[in-house]
Protein backbone atom coordinates (compact mmCIF):
# COMPACT_ATOMS: atom_id res chain seq x y z
CA UNK A 1 0.00 0.00 0.00
CA UNK A 2 1.12 3.92 -0.77
CA UNK A 3 2.26 5.44 2.19
CA UNK A 4 0.52 8.49 0.84
CA UNK A 5 -2.76 6.87 2.08
CA UNK A 6 -4.50 5.40 5.25
CA UNK A 7 -7.11 3.37 6.09
CA UNK A 8 -9.96 4.87 8.21
CA UNK A 9 -11.57 3.10 11.39
CA UNK A 10 -14.29 1.96 9.23
CA UNK A 11 -11.97 0.64 6.16
CA UNK A 12 -12.02 4.18 3.83
CA UNK A 13 -8.81 4.60 2.31
CA UNK A 14 -7.75 8.78 2.96
CA UNK A 15 -5.00 10.34 1.33
CA UNK A 16 -2.81 11.96 3.43
CA UNK A 17 -1.78 14.82 1.56
CA UNK A 18 -5.10 15.90 1.44
CA UNK A 19 -6.00 15.66 5.39
CA UNK A 20 -2.79 17.96 6.27
CA UNK A 21 -4.44 20.10 4.03
CA UNK A 22 -7.75 20.19 5.52
CA UNK A 23 -5.62 20.53 8.74
CA UNK A 24 -3.96 24.20 7.54
CA UNK A 25 -7.25 25.32 6.57
CA UNK A 26 -8.88 24.59 9.34
CA UNK A 27 -5.77 26.47 11.22
CA UNK A 28 -5.98 29.23 9.20
CA UNK A 29 -9.79 29.94 9.94
CA UNK A 30 -8.98 30.06 13.50
CA UNK A 31 -6.79 32.07 13.32
CA UNK A 32 -9.34 34.67 11.24
CA UNK A 33 -11.73 34.38 14.11
CA UNK A 34 -9.22 35.89 16.84
CA UNK A 35 -10.08 39.42 17.87
CA UNK A 36 -6.72 41.35 17.41
CA UNK A 37 -5.73 43.42 20.86
CA UNK A 38 -4.10 46.24 18.20
CA UNK A 39 -6.37 49.24 16.45
CA UNK A 40 -6.85 48.29 13.03
CA UNK A 41 -8.12 51.71 12.04
CA UNK A 42 -4.98 53.81 10.49
CA UNK A 43 -4.32 57.55 11.62
CA UNK A 44 -5.73 60.44 9.63
CA UNK A 45 -2.84 62.87 9.77
CA UNK A 46 -4.94 65.49 7.80
CA UNK A 47 -7.55 65.44 10.43
CA UNK A 48 -4.81 65.80 13.23
CA UNK A 49 -3.18 68.40 11.25
CA UNK A 50 -6.20 70.76 10.96
CA UNK A 51 -6.75 70.45 14.64
CA UNK A 52 -3.01 71.69 15.06
CA UNK A 53 -4.05 74.49 12.99
CA UNK A 54 -7.25 75.57 14.42
CA UNK A 55 -5.07 75.22 18.12
CA UNK A 56 -2.77 77.29 16.56
CA UNK A 57 -4.72 80.47 15.76
CA UNK A 58 -7.11 79.98 18.91
CA UNK A 59 -2.79 80.81 21.14
CA UNK A 60 -2.74 83.75 18.30
CA UNK A 61 -6.26 85.28 18.74
CA UNK A 62 -5.05 84.80 22.70
CA UNK A 63 -1.46 86.27 22.13
CA UNK A 64 -3.32 89.29 20.64
CA UNK A 65 -5.81 89.79 23.15
CA UNK A 66 -2.81 89.66 26.25
CA UNK A 67 -1.19 92.10 24.10
CA UNK A 68 -4.36 94.26 24.22
CA UNK A 69 -4.15 93.77 28.22
CA UNK A 70 -0.69 94.63 28.48
CA UNK A 71 -1.42 97.78 26.48
CA UNK A 72 -4.60 98.96 28.35
CA UNK A 73 -2.28 98.37 31.63
CA UNK A 74 0.24 100.04 30.49
CA UNK A 75 -2.49 103.19 29.54
CA UNK A 76 -3.91 102.89 32.69
CA UNK A 77 -0.70 103.38 34.88
CA UNK A 78 -0.01 106.43 32.45
CA UNK A 79 -3.34 107.95 33.14
CA UNK A 80 -3.20 107.01 36.82
CA UNK A 81 0.23 108.92 37.24
CA UNK A 82 -0.95 111.85 35.14
CA UNK A 83 -3.83 112.08 37.44
CA UNK A 84 -1.90 111.94 40.69
CA UNK A 85 0.00 114.91 38.89
CA UNK A 86 -3.14 116.84 38.42
CA UNK A 87 -4.99 116.40 41.77
CA UNK A 88 -1.24 117.57 43.42
CA UNK A 89 -1.72 120.96 40.66
CA UNK A 90 -5.15 121.33 41.71
CA UNK A 91 -3.77 120.94 45.60
CA UNK A 92 -1.43 123.41 44.93
CA UNK A 93 -3.68 126.05 43.18
CA UNK A 94 -5.72 125.87 45.91
CA UNK A 95 -3.41 126.65 48.25
CA UNK A 96 -2.27 129.47 46.23
CA UNK A 97 -5.54 130.80 45.78
CA UNK A 98 -6.81 130.33 49.34
CA UNK A 99 -3.28 132.56 49.99
CA UNK A 100 -3.63 135.12 48.11
CA UNK A 101 -7.80 135.46 49.08
CA UNK A 102 -6.45 135.23 52.66
CA UNK A 103 -3.81 138.40 51.94
CA UNK A 104 -6.74 140.25 49.70
CA UNK A 105 -8.80 140.03 52.43
CA UNK A 106 -6.26 140.84 54.99
CA UNK A 107 -5.16 143.98 52.70
CA UNK A 108 -8.82 145.15 52.64
CA UNK A 109 -9.51 144.34 56.48
CA UNK A 110 -6.26 146.63 56.92
CA UNK A 111 -7.75 149.39 54.94
CA UNK A 112 -10.41 149.44 56.96
CA UNK A 113 -9.10 150.06 60.28
CA UNK A 114 -10.11 153.50 61.31
CA UNK A 115 -13.66 152.29 60.34
CA UNK A 116 -15.90 152.35 62.91
CA UNK A 117 -20.17 150.93 62.16
CA UNK A 118 -22.40 153.18 64.52
CA UNK A 119 -25.78 150.96 64.91
CA UNK A 120 -29.21 152.25 66.22
CA UNK A 121 -29.30 156.05 64.74
CA UNK A 122 -33.02 156.86 63.86
CA UNK A 123 -32.33 157.24 59.83
CA UNK A 124 -33.84 160.87 59.07
CA UNK A 125 -31.27 163.25 57.81
CA UNK A 126 -27.50 163.63 57.39
CA UNK A 127 -27.84 166.88 59.42
CA UNK A 128 -29.95 164.73 61.92
CA UNK A 129 -26.50 161.85 61.42
CA UNK A 130 -24.29 164.63 62.09
CA UNK A 131 -25.30 165.85 64.99
CA UNK A 132 -26.36 162.63 66.58
CA UNK A 133 -22.33 161.23 65.68
CA UNK A 134 -21.13 164.69 67.44
CA UNK A 135 -23.66 163.77 70.53
CA UNK A 136 -21.85 160.48 70.84
CA UNK A 137 -18.24 161.15 70.66
CA UNK A 138 -18.26 163.99 72.91
CA UNK A 139 -19.34 161.25 75.16
CA UNK A 140 -15.89 159.66 74.63
CA UNK A 141 -14.00 163.00 74.51
CA UNK A 142 -13.28 162.58 70.87
CA UNK A 143 -14.37 166.09 68.67
CA UNK A 144 -15.85 165.51 65.47
CA UNK A 145 -12.57 167.03 63.60
CA UNK A 146 -10.96 163.76 64.01
CA UNK A 147 -13.50 161.94 61.95
CA UNK A 148 -12.71 162.40 58.14
CA UNK A 149 -15.58 160.97 56.61
CA UNK A 150 -19.38 159.28 57.34
CA UNK A 151 -22.23 158.36 55.50
CA UNK A 152 -24.76 155.68 55.73
CA UNK A 153 -23.97 152.37 54.01
CA UNK A 154 -25.49 151.33 50.88
CA UNK A 155 -28.83 148.80 51.94
CA UNK A 156 -28.62 146.58 54.70
CA UNK A 157 -32.06 148.81 55.94
CA UNK A 158 -35.25 150.18 55.06
CA UNK A 159 -35.74 154.17 55.51
CA UNK A 160 -39.42 153.84 56.51
CA UNK A 161 -38.56 150.47 58.68
CA UNK A 162 -37.43 149.95 61.89
CA UNK A 163 -34.48 148.70 60.50
CA UNK A 164 -32.13 151.77 60.58
CA UNK A 165 -28.62 151.47 58.15
CA UNK A 166 -25.75 151.70 59.85
CA UNK A 167 -23.45 154.85 59.35
CA UNK A 168 -19.58 154.12 58.69
CA UNK A 169 -17.45 156.42 60.18
CA UNK A 170 -14.05 156.78 59.62
CA UNK A 171 -11.19 159.03 61.91
CA UNK A 172 -8.13 160.29 60.95
CA UNK A 173 -6.08 158.22 62.94
CA UNK A 174 -6.62 155.11 64.73
CA UNK A 175 -5.84 156.50 68.21
CA UNK A 176 -9.16 158.19 67.96
CA UNK A 177 -11.22 155.04 66.72
CA UNK A 178 -9.86 153.05 69.95
CA UNK A 179 -10.99 155.37 72.13
CA UNK A 180 -14.50 154.13 71.29
CA UNK A 181 -13.46 151.23 73.01
CA UNK A 182 -10.99 152.28 76.03
CA UNK A 183 -14.40 153.34 77.78
CA UNK A 184 -16.80 150.97 78.93
CA UNK A 185 -19.81 153.00 78.23
CA UNK A 186 -23.34 151.47 77.10
CA UNK A 187 -24.78 154.09 74.86
CA UNK A 188 -29.11 154.57 75.40
CA UNK A 189 -31.54 153.19 72.58
CA UNK A 190 -29.99 150.52 71.21
CA UNK A 191 -27.34 152.55 69.63
CA UNK A 192 -23.89 150.67 69.88
CA UNK A 193 -20.21 150.70 67.86
CA UNK A 194 -18.52 148.00 66.19
CA UNK A 195 -15.96 146.80 63.80
CA UNK A 196 -16.27 147.13 59.78
CA UNK A 197 -15.50 144.07 58.66
CA UNK A 198 -15.48 143.20 55.56
CA UNK A 199 -17.86 140.88 53.53
CA UNK A 200 -15.86 137.86 54.28
CA UNK A 201 -15.53 138.00 58.15
CA UNK A 202 -18.92 139.49 58.04
CA UNK A 203 -20.04 135.87 56.99
CA UNK A 204 -17.28 134.30 59.15
CA UNK A 205 -18.61 136.07 61.98
CA UNK A 206 -22.80 135.54 61.74
CA UNK A 207 -21.43 131.33 61.68
CA UNK A 208 -19.67 131.65 64.97
CA UNK A 209 -22.59 133.49 66.32
CA UNK A 210 -24.56 130.43 65.69
CA UNK A 211 -21.85 128.77 68.19
CA UNK A 212 -23.47 131.12 70.81
CA UNK A 213 -26.94 130.99 70.23
CA UNK A 214 -26.90 127.00 70.71
CA UNK A 215 -24.59 127.44 73.64
CA UNK A 216 -22.01 125.82 71.86
CA UNK A 217 -19.93 128.68 72.91
CA UNK A 218 -20.22 131.44 75.62
CA UNK A 219 -19.44 134.64 73.18
CA UNK A 220 -18.50 135.55 69.62
CA UNK A 221 -17.29 138.72 68.91
CA UNK A 222 -14.81 140.62 66.79
CA UNK A 223 -12.00 142.82 67.90
CA UNK A 224 -9.99 145.11 65.94
CA UNK A 225 -11.01 143.40 62.75
CA UNK A 226 -10.80 139.95 63.75
CA UNK A 227 -13.32 137.28 64.90
CA UNK A 228 -12.97 135.03 68.01
CA UNK A 229 -15.26 132.88 70.35
CA UNK A 230 -14.94 132.12 74.17
CA UNK A 231 -16.04 128.60 75.46
CA UNK A 232 -16.77 130.00 79.23
CA UNK A 233 -16.61 133.19 80.89
CA UNK A 234 -13.03 133.21 82.10
CA UNK A 235 -12.28 131.23 78.94
CA UNK A 236 -9.15 132.86 76.36
CA UNK A 237 -10.13 133.73 73.39
CA UNK A 238 -10.18 131.59 70.35
CA UNK A 239 -9.23 133.45 66.92
CA UNK A 240 -11.65 132.41 63.94
CA UNK A 241 -10.46 133.36 60.82
CA UNK A 242 -12.18 130.89 58.66
CA UNK A 243 -15.64 128.69 57.89
CA UNK A 244 -13.09 125.78 58.49
CA UNK A 245 -12.35 127.12 61.92
CA UNK A 246 -15.45 127.79 63.20
CA UNK A 247 -16.64 124.04 61.64
CA UNK A 248 -13.22 122.54 63.23
CA UNK A 249 -14.14 124.30 66.62
CA UNK A 250 -17.83 122.77 66.53
CA UNK A 251 -16.20 119.27 66.22
CA UNK A 252 -13.76 119.27 69.08
CA UNK A 253 -16.43 120.77 71.42
CA UNK A 254 -18.67 117.77 70.13
CA UNK A 255 -16.51 115.04 70.30
CA UNK A 256 -15.81 116.13 74.06
CA UNK A 257 -18.88 116.51 74.67
CA UNK A 258 -19.61 112.56 73.52
CA UNK A 259 -16.45 111.60 75.12
CA UNK A 260 -17.40 112.92 78.51
CA UNK A 261 -20.75 112.99 78.55
CA UNK A 262 -21.29 116.84 79.51
CA UNK A 263 -21.37 119.91 78.02
CA UNK A 264 -19.12 122.40 78.86
CA UNK A 265 -20.53 125.64 80.07
CA UNK A 266 -24.15 124.32 79.92
CA UNK A 267 -23.90 123.83 75.87
CA UNK A 268 -26.48 122.16 73.78
CA UNK A 269 -24.33 121.97 70.51
CA UNK A 270 -26.23 119.04 69.33
CA UNK A 271 -28.35 121.19 68.66
CA UNK A 272 -26.26 123.56 66.68
CA UNK A 273 -27.31 124.56 63.07
CA UNK A 274 -24.35 126.14 61.40
CA UNK A 275 -27.12 129.05 60.02
CA UNK A 276 -30.98 129.62 61.45
CA UNK A 277 -32.36 128.90 57.85
CA UNK A 278 -31.46 127.56 54.06
CA UNK A 279 -31.80 131.44 52.76
CA UNK A 280 -29.31 132.79 55.45
CA UNK A 281 -26.67 129.63 55.16
CA UNK A 282 -26.47 130.29 51.45
CA UNK A 283 -26.19 134.11 51.80
CA UNK A 284 -23.68 133.82 54.03
CA UNK A 285 -21.76 130.97 51.78
CA UNK A 286 -21.73 133.10 48.32
CA UNK A 287 -20.24 135.76 50.50
CA UNK A 288 -17.55 134.29 51.36
CA UNK A 289 -17.30 132.76 48.05
CA UNK A 290 -17.48 136.29 46.67
CA UNK A 291 -15.20 137.33 48.74
CA UNK A 292 -12.73 134.71 47.57
CA UNK A 293 -12.65 135.49 43.81
CA UNK A 294 -13.45 139.55 44.30
CA UNK A 295 -10.15 141.42 42.41
CA UNK A 296 -11.90 144.84 43.02
CA UNK A 297 -9.95 147.84 44.03
CA UNK A 298 -9.48 147.71 47.43
CA UNK A 299 -9.62 151.46 48.15
CA UNK A 300 -13.12 151.51 46.27
CA UNK A 301 -13.86 149.35 48.48
CA UNK A 302 -12.50 150.91 51.63
CA UNK A 303 -16.29 152.74 52.95
CA UNK A 304 -18.31 149.49 51.91
CA UNK A 305 -19.51 146.54 53.02
CA UNK A 306 -21.62 145.32 56.07
CA UNK A 307 -21.76 145.30 59.29
CA UNK A 308 -20.33 143.14 62.09
CA UNK A 309 -21.34 142.19 65.61
CA UNK A 310 -21.03 144.00 69.24
CA UNK A 311 -17.97 143.71 71.15
CA UNK A 312 -16.27 144.30 73.88
CA UNK A 313 -13.13 146.56 75.27
CA UNK A 314 -10.69 144.07 74.92
CA UNK A 315 -10.63 139.96 73.16
CA UNK A 316 -11.60 138.37 76.81
CA UNK A 317 -14.23 140.27 76.87
CA UNK A 318 -17.88 138.80 75.87
CA UNK A 319 -20.15 140.62 73.22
Amino acid sequence: MSPAKKHTANGAVVDATEVKKNQEQSTSANDDTTPSSTPTTPLDIFTLTEKVGNMHLLLQEVFKKLRGVEEMVEKYGELKESNENLMQENRDLRNDLDKAVQEHDNLEQYIRRNNVLLHGVPELTPDNDRRQIVEILDKFGITFDSVDVFHRLRGGGDKQGSKQRPIIIRFIGHAERAKLFAKKLKLPNGIYFSDHLTQRRSAILRSAKTLKQSKAVYAAYSFCGRVFVRKSQNGKPIPVDSQNDVDVLFQQIQNKEISTGTSEGESNSSAFTPVKNKRRANKDKKDIESSSIASNVVAKNALKGSGAGRYGVLPAMPE
